[in-house]
């Protein structure tokens, strides 16, 4: 792995995440999640926990998605595969939740 490569398309991604999810989670989630999840939220946002998932999702957007679709220089490959690691990651979230 080109570690430069990646920590340049790490930082690359880091703002841009910030600014889609930002507009998720204000416009678009807000009124869902209080409304179907606010009985099982928590009172504050825990941001040590936040900031680590922060990290470690855009780590793993960067090795699973960015930097496949930049070495194949195919924005569809970036498209399929973001969705699958979308899809993987949702559904383990959900399938978890909804099974406990």
């Amino acid at each position: 792995m080109n570690m430069a490569l990646f920590i340049k398309l790490y930082l690359i991604t880091i703002p841009v995440f910030f600014a889609i999810d930002i507009i998720w989670l204000a416009a678009v989630a807000k009124g869902f999640y209080s409304a179907h999840l606010g009985y099982i939220m928590a009172e504050s946002v825990r941001w040590p926990a936040a900031f680590i998932f922060y990290l470690l999702y855009i780590a793993g957007l960067v090795l699973f998605v960015i930097m496949p679709a930049v070495e194949k220089q195919s924005w569809l490959r970036a498209l399929a595969l973001g969705a699958a690691l979308g899809l993987v990651s949702y559904a383990t979230y959900d399938l978890t939740n909804y099974a406990t």
